[in-house]
């Protein structure tokens, strides 16, 4: 289940107090296991319209190297975990599509017996076009975009059957020369509560209340623009997903949920002119798993309406279908298929609504526990709502080598 998460306060008080109370656990905490995991990835492929744009495109090859290790330490009661990431994507005749992607994160955890205390946070500096299209099923201009997240979190178990959580997201997303690209930085806070009460051993009942604001920069100079009235916006939504259940048996799993959200939009527009626009609508989703043949082969399938930011300059509503089938045809063999519905639109005008599908198939063998090679085909097709009806498709082909990674550890 994917939901629209904001914050209502800084996180710097609440990321500072959580931080010094998990530091002061791990200091007091003895016979401690550090461990490292190394990952590698490389692989090779042809896509004939990267962009996934209408206008006049290539057929371009690339090399994507990605490397990256999950380093941890361990004791009973304490973890922390830091995992950096580094993937440099190489084009052959289009140099101007190369970029560098790195990021890190870190996690820490603090278990008492009733009480789980956790903090989140990572760095990433990746390009539109790897994250732009997975968030919001839009694909951007091509730019730089670096993104911060913080994340405090509280878990309490208020009966055996009953327990509580309580998280908090901050996150700042800023681009590459957004002004002149049309595209606009951005803060998104999320607060939330959850209730979870279980029905059975294999059932769970839960409810939520969420609260988020999205607030977009103005961007325009402060000389030509000093009173700081030209476009800028923010958003509020507050929902209750009334509904919720998760169960499972052998071999199916499912969980659904439903509710309602209220959200508040304001646009502040040139010569200072503010336009609101407010609503209440429905939040629900589903999904569902099943194992045939002994396990062997896995069925997934997944619906959710969510609100997400953009770059635009507005979040986004969407309607997302998911499905796949895996299969492990031996020890060594498994393959994967996958198809992905995706429908946005955005309160904004001018703003175009659009439609992606895609579906994909994928082959890995692995050579031994750690190390395989995948081949994998992908087919996606974007469709704009507008005046003329415009439709990019886009076909891809990719052959990899990857490293899973042997644990290194070390008790002391």
């Amino acid at each position: 289940m994917k939901r629209s998460r904001s914050k209502a306060r800084k996180p710097g008080a609440a990321g500072v107090t959580l931080a010094v109370a998990l530091g002061a656990g791990v200091h007091s905490a003895g016979g401690a296991e550090w461990s490292a995991t190394p990952r590698v990835n490389v692989s090779t492929e042809v896509n004939s319209n990267i962009r996934l744009t209408t206008a006049d495109h290539d057929t371009v090859f690339g090399l994507i190297p990605e490397v990256g290790a999950v380093l941890k330490r361990a004791t009973e009661i304490n973890t922390l975990e830091f995992e950096p990431t580094v993937r440099v994507p190489r084009y052959w005749g289009e140099e101007n599509l190369d970029y560098e992607a790195y990021g890190f994160r870190f996690g820490a955890r603090h278990q008492l017996e009733r009480l789980e205390m956790g903090l989140d946070a990572n760095y990433r500096r990746d390009s539109t076009l790897a994250t732009e299209l997975e968030t919001t099923g839009r694909v951007q201009r091509q730019l730089a975009v670096d993104s911060v997240r913080v994340g405090p979190s509280l878990t309490y178990l208020v009966t055996e059957r009953d327990r509580v959580d309580l998280g908090y997201d901050y996150n700042r997303v800023t681009y590459e020369e957004a002004v002149a690209s049309g595209l606009r930085d951005y803060t998104y806070h999320v607060a939330d509560a959850t209730y979870t009460h279980d029905l059975s051993e294999t059932a769970k009942g839960f409810a939520t209340f969420s609260y988020s604001r999205f607030d977009v920069d103005d961007d325009i100079n402060p000389i030509l623009d000093p009173r700081n009235v030209i476009d800028s916006s923010s958003s509020t939504d507050a929902y209750a997903l009334i509904g919720g259940f998760q169960g499972q048996n052998e071999r199916a799993s499912g969980s659904a949920y439903a509710g309602l959200r209220y959200a508040v939009s304001t646009f502040e527009e040139i010569f200072g002119r503010e336009r609101s626009i407010d609503g209440v609508g429905s939040l629900f989703g589903f999904s569902a798993a099943y194992q045939f043949l002994d396990g062997r082969m896995i069925w997934r399938g997944s619906f959710d309406r969510s609100v997400d930011p953009s770059g635009e300059g507005s979040q986004v509503s969407r309607d997302q279908w998911r499905t796949g089938l895996s299969h492990r045809f031996t020890d060594r063999l498994n393959g994967e298929l996958g198809f992905r519905h995706l429908e946005t639109a955005t309160a904004q005008t001018g703003r175009d609504d659009r439609t992606y599908l895609a579906g994909d198939a994928t082959m890995r063998y692995f050579l031994d526990p750690y190390w395989s090679v995948y081949a994998r085909y992908q087919h996606a097709e974007q469709s704009f709502e507008s005046a003329i009806d415009d439709t990019a498709d886009q076909d891809l082909v990719a052959i990899g080598l990857s490293y899973g990674g042997r644990k290194w550890s070390v008790s002391r």
